[in-house]
């Protein structure tokens, strides 16, 4: 079971080493080399702040029809403010 375990993690280290390594996730930028984990990191904020810059999404709103309102009156049940009096409390 043990063996298992880390027979998987390796093999999920040697994926991950291979994918920071690869050609494609390396770059030059301005003389600058930059590696997978920076490559990595920097698409990552740009996905943040791009999400982060996007307005939320806002369902229009509508008033409520004269039924509605009836409807959610009729349903309505007030709390008590105070808790009930127990027989220690009289």
């Amino acid at each position: 079971m043990a063996s298992t375990v880390a027979d998987i993690l390796h093999a999920v280290a040697n994926w991950e080493t291979l994918a920071f390594e690869a050609p494609f996730a390396c770059a030059v930028v301005f003389g600058v080399h930059i590696g997978g984990h920076l490559f990595a990191e920097g698409l990552l904020l740009v996905v943040i702040l791009y999400l982060l810059s996007q307005k939320s999404y806002k369902p229009p709103k509508r008033p409520l029809t004269k039924k509605e309102i009836d409807e959610l009156c009729d349903e309505w049940t007030p709390e008590s403010l105070i808790p009930p009096l127990t027989e220690e409390m009289q």
